[in-house]
């Protein structure tokens, strides 16, 4: 993925092998937009602090994209799991990600670069 800005991060998908996954975390209290990521375990059970905010899953396929979210915020939600921040460097995160809500499941470890400062 393209990290020079918010808006190349953004790019359309092309090709069926192309998936883009947004994940979304609350940081411990204190913790600000400009903080760098923190090793931990980030539930979306928590209620406050810790918490998986946002998971969005956008594949490409019939010449379009879908995407697919995951109910992180309603008090309803059948959405559970959690994800894992395993490694920080200057330029990347590292983890894995386990959730599952209904029928829909992520899993597996993944490694993003971070966006230049």
């Amino acid at each position: 993925m393209e990290t020079t800005s918010a808006a190349t991060m953004q790019k359309p998908l092309t090709a069926p092998e192309q998936i883009r996954l947004q994940i979304g975390l609350q940081g411990e209290e204190g913790t600000k937009t400009d903080s760098p990521f923190k090793v931990g375990t980030y539930t979306l059970k928590a209620e406050r602090f810790n918490k998986v905010s946002t998971i969005m899953i956008t594949t490409f396929a019939d010449g379009k994209e879908k995407t697919d979210n995951f109910d992180t915020m309603s008090s309803m939600s059948k959405a559970d799991g959690e994800v894992k921040i395993t490694a920080v460097t200057a330029d990347s995160v590292s983890g894995e990600i386990n959730v599952t809500e209904g029928d829909k499941t992520i899993k597996g470890t993944f490694t993003a670069k971070l966006p230049k400062k």
